[in-house]
């Protein structure tokens, strides 16, 4: 597997999208009217944000958004990872980037979807190695492929000094969380979040390397 930074004159930006919106799918669905409309807002963003890390290349963020694909394959997406090295993103700064470069309605749902997430993921220590999005293609599902990938970024975090792993997973993704357990991932916090239609209900996650826990 090869894990690349997101380019979009290289990836399939909707393809990637599409992924993003999988991670958190009922979310999306109850703030954007259609899907469509909320992958299309999630593309806007992400060639936002790539052209604004073009023009500013002294922007130094701990933030890594990666795309990755078979090796021997470039163009087989199998999935996507949003990498914090030990940063809480920045609600107000977020907003205030999407208000600037997308359209209203836009803007308005992702900084909605953003609200929910700082209500109900991790705080992050500045030792950890969070996974804000993970994601794989439905049709790379159940074949491995999640597994090599978190396999992958346990040992990055260990080989670059992070005292541990950290991820949020939805109460409803039994799937996930099955793959996360099996791994050694534990359970540290659970937070809920409801307004109105919107909901959502997490697993705060986290893999404490053996090294430190002594």
């Amino acid at each position: 597997m090869i894990f690349e930074e997101f380019n979009p004159n290289i990836h399939n930006s909707r393809q990637v999208a599409e992924l993003v919106f999988d991670v958190d799918m009922r979310v999306f669905r109850r703030i954007f009217r259609s899907k469509e409309d909320a992958i299309n807002a999630i593309e806007k963003k992400l060639l936002a944000k790539y052209e604004y890390d073009l023009k500013n290349p002294d922007y130094d963020s701990k933030f890594n958004f990666y795309v990755i694909y078979h090796k021997d394959i470039p163009s087989k997406l199998l999935g996507i990872v949003l990498i914090s090295k030990g940063e809480n993103f920045n609600f107000l700064d977020d907003a205030l980037f999407y208000f600037k470069k997308l359209k209203l309605m836009q803007a308005f749902g992702l900084t909605l979807v953003k609200f929910v997430d700082k209500r109900t993921l991790s705080h992050i220590n500045e030792d950890d190695y969070y996974l804000a999005e993970i994601a794989t293609k439905t049709s790379e599902r159940c074949q491995g492929i999640g597994k090599s990938i978190m396999q992958h970024i346990i040992e990055e975090a260990k080989e670059q000094g992070f005292k541990r792993v950290v991820l949020d997973v939805d109460l409803k993704n039994n799937k996930a969380f099955k793959l996360y357990e099996s791994m050694g991932f534990k359970i540290f916090d659970k937070k809920s979040f409801k307004l109105g239609r919107v909901e959502k209900d997490t697993y705060s996650m986290e893999y404490v390397f053996p090294s430190n826990n002594v």
